[in-house]
């Protein structure tokens, strides 16, 4: 008896078996203008504040092997970092495409990850569009088979069935067999995300309690380093959940280690600011950054006073 296919493995098959040609003239051309919506969307975006803190964020992750491009910043990173910069700067604006039975919007996940790995490999356009529209398939089936319910449960289907498509669509591009796609939606499906949980807690909290429990925790330690010497503090003297300091008797590099190694996350180096320090005169060693958030406390702040 021959034994039973899983949901995984019939979408894999689907997808290893796909061609070009076998999708109807209907779906190229509406998958062309879904593409060419979103890329007005990422270009649109690029100077609103999410994007640039977006684009921050993943300068300081580090650039990687530059191939793929974040679009409308001159600028090429890894294809992980592409993916998130294009697909945070698609959804900046809330205006691209959705589907309403599904509630979700499909193509800001799925496009973004197949764009950065088509330009890494050198892929053809109609690669392209086979997987957008395979990788768009599962992404929106998956959308309806909950009937749009996931969302007001807490859990945003662009994100959980996001993951879907856009592992399917890079699968596709990569030529990846059936078993490896059926690997490749079962390693997915262990990581997918989209609670709408941190937004409530966030409205919950209020980001004005959020920015004054950071502000007292960074002015303790300021205020700390200030009264123990031995320390260059840049403290912009109000609230604010970075501090930048130089230590006088080590390197930004070694303290950092150290702290690291009493379980104290820092950075150290120049960040993705050269030019201010530059300004600051810290250009040669850089400096040793702190920053917290709402669940770091005072009493934290000064246990890692005792141990500078």
């Amino acid at each position: 008896m021959e034994k039973k296919q899983s949901l995984s493995q019939q979408v894999a098959k689907i997808g290893a078996g796909l061609k070009f040609e076998d999708l109807p003239d209907r779906v190229v051309q509406n998958s062309k203008m879904y593409i060419m919506d979103l890329l007005g969307n990422i270009i649109a975006s690029r100077h609103v504040d999410s994007s640039l803190t977006c684009l921050q964020a993943a300068r300081e992750l580090g650039d990687g092997e530059p191939t793929s491009t974040a679009i409308g910043c001159h600028y090429k990173t890894s294809p992980q970092m592409a993916a998130m910069i294009n697909g945070t700067f698609g959804h900046a604006f809330d205006m691209d495409d959705d589907h309403r039975y599904g509630t979700q919007h499909s193509s800001v996940v799925v496009f973004p990850a197949i764009l950065a790995l088509a330009e890494k490999y050198g892929k053809s356009g109609k690669e392209v569009l086979t997987a957008f529209a395979y990788g768009s398939e599962i992404t929106i089936r998956l959308g309806e088979a909950f009937e749009g319910q996931t969302y007001y449960q807490g859990f945003h289907p662009t994100g959980t069935c996001g993951v879907f498509g856009a592992t399917g669509g890079a699968a596709k591009l990569l030529g990846l067999n059936e078993e490896q796609i059926t690997y490749a939606l079962g390693l997915a499906g262990s990581q997918a995300a989209g609670l709408l949980e941190v937004l409530r807690f966030v409205r919950r909290m209020g980001l004005e309690r959020i920015a004054r429990r950071e502000g007292e925790v960074m002015g303790a330690l300021a205020a700390g380093l200030k009264r123990k010497g031995g320390y260059q503090v840049f403290d912009s003297g109000a609230d604010s959940s970075v501090l930048s300091v130089v230590p006088q008797r080590t390197d930004p590099e070694t303290m950092a280690d150290r702290l690291a190694a009493k379980g104290v996350a820092v950075r150290a180096g120049l960040h993705c600011a050269p030019l201010a320090h530059v300004t600051a005169g810290t250009a040669e060693t850089g400096t040793l950054r702190f920053s917290a958030s709402l669940f770091n406390t005072v009493e934290e702040a000064e246990k890692v006073l005792e141990m500078l």
